[in-house]
C-alpha cells in the first residue's frame, strides 16, 4: 500500500493547504505517496504541511514522490519530524523524503523553535532525504529559506548500520538508453548539523554511467537576493556542516562508478566545523570537489586526509583550514591522471603537516598561501607561499577564523598568474577592502575589515 494517508496517482495536480499528516504507516510514502510518470509528471503543491511520525516499511518515510514534480513553501511552516523509512534492500530510504525521477523545490518558512527536518530516520539510506534517479534528463532539488532570519536546519537525522548519507543521499544510476542523467541537490543558506550515517555522516554522492554519462552534484551556497534565495543576514550562521558524525568513512563521500559516472561536491562560502568522523576524513572518494570562501576547520578525523580524492579535478581558493585533528601527514590527497589540483589564495596552517601528497602525473597549482613553516611544498618559486608560526585568528578555538590586525595573512596578493579574483568574502564584505581597494587581499576566507553590505540583506524599498 502506498500512501498512509494520501495517495494520488494520476497525473492531476494535488494541493495541500495547511495539513498535519501524523502518525500514517504505507509501503511507500508514510504520509503522502505521490506518482505521476514520464511523459506527464504530477505536479505537487504542499503549502503548510507537517510531517509528523509517520512509517514507511520500505521507503519516504514522510513523502515518496515519483516522476513528480514537488513545490513546499506557501506562507505556512512546513516541516517533517520524526518520519522513519524502514526498507533494507539497497536503494531503499529518505527518512523523511523519497525521490524517483523527480523535481523538488523548498521555498519554505522554517519552524521558529525546532530544524525544518528534524529526527527522520532511514534503516537503509539518506536519513532526511534519498534522492535516487533512473530516467534521462536534469533533475534537482532546491532548498532555501523563505524568510532570510529563519534557515532551514537538517539536523539529528540518521541511517542504521551500515547507511549512507545522514543528511542526504544522491543516486544517479546507470541507464542503457536515452541520454544523459543528472541529478542535482542545490542547498542555499541550509545547515546541515548532528546527522550521522555509516558512510558519509552528511552527505553520500554517487553516479554511474558506462556508455551514457550519469551526474550527481551537491552544492551548498549563501542565497545573494538577485531574485532568488534571500543572503545571510550578519550575526546569523547558516550555509553550514556541523557536528555530522560517519562511523565507518568520511562526512562526505563521494562515488564515481563505470566509464562516464560523476560524482561532485561544491561548498561556496560555507562553514565544516567539528564534524566527527574517527575512521575516515572531512572528505573522500571519487569525484571532483569544489571549494571557495570556505573553512574547514575543528573537525576530528580518523588516520585519513582533511580531503582525499582521486581521478578527477580538486580546487579549493580563498578558504581557510586549521584546527583539524587527523592521523595522515599531510592535509590533502590527490591522485590519478588525468587530473589537476588547484589551490590558491588560501590559509592551511597544520603545524606537523604537510600541505598536500599528490600522486605522480597530477598538476599541481599551489599559490598565494599561508602556511606552517613544515609546509612541505617543495617548489615555492614564484608562487608566493608566506610561512608563519601563527595565522592570529580572531577566536579558533570558538569557530571563528576571522584575522586580526596584524595577521601575515592580510595585504598579501594581487591579480595575476592565472588567478581567480574574489569580489566578497564568506560573510559577504567586499574584497578587498577600502583603503586597499583595488589590491591587496588577504588569504583565506575572510578579508579583515570587511563589512557586509546591508543592500545584500536588509529589506528596503526602491
Amino acid at each position: 500500500m502506498a500512501g498512509g494517508a494520501i495517495n494520488s496517482e494520476t497525473t492531476a495536480a494535488l494541493t495541500l493547504n495547511r495539513v498535519l499528516l501524523y502518525s500514517n504507516r504505507a509501503s511507500v510514502g508514510g504520509g503522502l505517496a505521490v506518482t505521476g510518470n514520464l511523459v506527464t509528471p504530477k505536479e505537487v503543491n504542499l503549502f503548510g504541511v507537517g510531517f509528523n511520525s509517520n512509517t514507511a516499511t520500505a521507503s519516504g518515510g514522510g513523502l515518496y514522490a515519483n516522476y513528480s514534480d514537488v513545490t513546499i513553501g506557501g506562507d505556512g511552516i512546513n516541516y517533517f519530524a520524526s518520519n522513519v523509512a524502514q526498507g533494507t534492500t539497497n536503494l531503499n530510504g529518505g527518512g523523511a523524503i523519497y525521490l524517483s525521477n523527480s523535481d523538488l523545490l523548498v521555498d519554505s518558512l522554517a519552524p521558529a523553535q525546532s530544524p525544518f527536518m528534524d529526527n527522520n530516520f532511514a534503516q537503509r539510506h539518506g536519513g532526511a532525504i534519498a534522492y535516487v534517479n533512473q530516467s534521462s534528463g536534469y533533475h534537482y532539488i532546491s532548498i532555501f529559506n523563505r524568510n532570510r532570519l529563519r534557515i532551514l536546519d537538517i539536523s539529528n537525522n540518521a541511517t542504521a548500520s551500515g547507511g549512507k548519507g545522514g543528511a542526504i543521499y544522491v543516486n544517479s544510476l546507470e541507464l542503457t538508453s536515452g541520454t544523459h542523467n543528472h541529478s542535482s541537490v542545490n542547498l542555499y543558506n541550509v545547515n546541515l548539523i548532528d546527522n550521522d550515517a555509516s558512510e558519509g555522516g552528511a552527505f553520500h554522492v554517487e553516479a554511474t554511467g558506462n556508455s551514457i554519462g550519469s551526474e550527481s552534484v551537491i552544492i551548498m551556497n549563501q542565497g545573494t537576493d538577485n531574485g532568488g534565495p534571500p543572503s545571510c543576514p550578519p550575526g546569523v550562521r547558516c550555509n553550514s556542516l556541523e557536528l555530522n558524525r560517519t562511523g565507518n568513512s568520511s562526512t562526505i563521500s563521494l562515488v564515481s562508478g563505470g566509464s562516464s559516472g560523476h560524482a561532485r561536491f561544491s561548498m561556496y562560502r560555507g562553514y565544516a566545523l567539528q564534524n566527527i568522523s574517527p575512521l575516515g576524513g572531512f572528505i573522500n572518494g571519487n569525484g571532483r570537489v569544489y571549494l571557495d570562501n570556505s573553512v574547514i576547520a575543528n573537525n576530528t578525523l580518523g588516520n585519513a586526509y582533511v580531503i582525499a580524492t582521486v581521478f578527477h579535478e580538486l580546487q579549493i581558493r580563498n578558504s581557510t583550514f586549521a584546527g583539524n585533528t587527523f592521523g595522515a601527514g599531510q592535509v590533502i590527497y590527490h591522485a590519478l591522471t588525468p587530473t589537476y589540483f588547484r589551490l590558491h589564495n588560501s590559509i592551511v596552517f597544520q603545524p606537523g603537516k604537510q600541505i598536500y601528497f599528490i600522486g605522480g602525473g597530477v598538476i599541481a597549482d599551489p599559490r598565494n598561501l599561508l602556511v606552517p613553516v613544515d609546509h612541505g611544498i617543495a617548489d615555492t618559486t614564484g608562487r608566493n607561499i608566506q610561512q608563519t608560526t601563527e595565522p592570529f585568528f580572531v577566536d579558533p578555538g570558538q569557530n571563528n577564523f576571522q584575522l586580526q590586525v596584524f595577521s601575515s595573512a592580510r595585504n598579501r596578493y594581487g591579480p595575476g598568474n592565472s588567478v581567480l579574483m574574489p569580489t566578497i568574502d564568506l560573510l559577504g564584505g567586499m574584497r578587498p577592502t577600502p583603503p586597499d581597494f583595488p589590491t591587496p587581499y588577504d588569504f583565506g576566507a575572510f578579508e579583515y575589515g570587511a563589512v557586509p553590505d546591508s543592500i545584500l540583506w536588509a529589506d528596503f524599498e526602491p
